[in-house]
């Protein structure tokens, strides 16, 4: 129940995350920009950036990939792991 939870929360966070966002996005995409700074370097580092807070969790939630790393809240609870 708990893991489903957190994924559940998870979604529920992003989702408000995206429609507090949306107005601010559709006006910065009417202004104009005059001259962008924007290169391939800063594409690279963004699309790095990206990943930790966007894709990670997609695959956590989506495949067992990462289910070696899902530790329970045995830990949470007790402050020690489940093999000591």
């Amino acid at each position: 129940m708990t893991v489903m939870f957190n994924k559940l929360a998870r979604v529920a966070m992003v989702s408000a995350w995206r429609l507090i966002r949306a107005p601010y996005q559709r006006r910065a995409r009417r202004t104009h920009v005059t001259k962008s700074a924007r290169d391939r370097a800063e594409a690279i580092r963004m699309l790095i950036a990206g990943t930790g807070p966007g894709l990670l969790p997609v695959i956590y939630f989506w495949a067992p990939l990462l289910s070696f790393a899902d530790y329970g809240a045995f830990f949470i609870r007790t402050g020690r792991h489940q093999w000591s």
